[in-house]
């Protein structure tokens, strides 16, 4: 919990402090980033949609603004010489994001933007709301028709608990 506020360097720094001289070297095929290759590849299909989710994959609430336009600009310009396009969506990392994350995103061309909330968004979406909006994530070991029943009904019970949990504790 401590680092997570840190910049990725001290992150860095930390774990290869603690872990050793390869703590940060991928340990298989499944924790390996894509080679430009793979990606240039994925996103070639049809059926695939890139988007931006940041270089360092930092929160980006309560960030200074240069960090965030860095966090978010450098993922853009590798993508163009990558894959010849730019991303027009932003996941906020840990779906926190804050106005001043909001306006870089905007600032910087993106259509929209989605943090964490889980919600379903109601048409039409307001413009302002375009860089806050929810999303469905999918849990694994769950039944997946159950979750997506769950997705379609108008009855949120957890929701619902949660925030009278979050009201009665104040």
């Amino acid at each position: 919990a401590r680092l997570e506020r840190e910049a990725p360097e001290v992150v860095d720094r930390h774990l290869v402090r603690e872990f050793g001289a390869d703590a940060l070297e991928p340990r298989g095929d499944l924790d390996r980033p894509l080679t430009d290759g793979e990606l240039r590849a994925l996103a070639a299909d049809e059926y695939v949609t890139i988007g931006n989710h940041t270089a360092e994959h930092i929160v980006l609430a309560d960030r200074p603004a240069e960090l965030v336009r860095r966090e978010l600009s450098g993922p853009q310009a590798y993508f163009q010489r990558t894959i010849g396009v730019t991303p027009t969506s932003v996941s906020y990392p840990e779906g926190a994001y804050d106005e001043v994350a909001i306006g870089i995103v905007r600032d910087l061309g993106f259509a929209s933007a989605f943090s964490t909330l889980r919600r379903r968004e109601r048409h039409p979406i307001s413009a302002a709301h375009m860089y806050a909006l929810g999303r469905f994530q999918l849990r694994r070991g769950s039944d997946l028709r159950r979750q997506l029943r769950a997705l379609r009904s108008e009855l949120r019970l957890a929701d619902a608990a949660r925030a009278v949990r979050r009201r009665d504790s104040v």
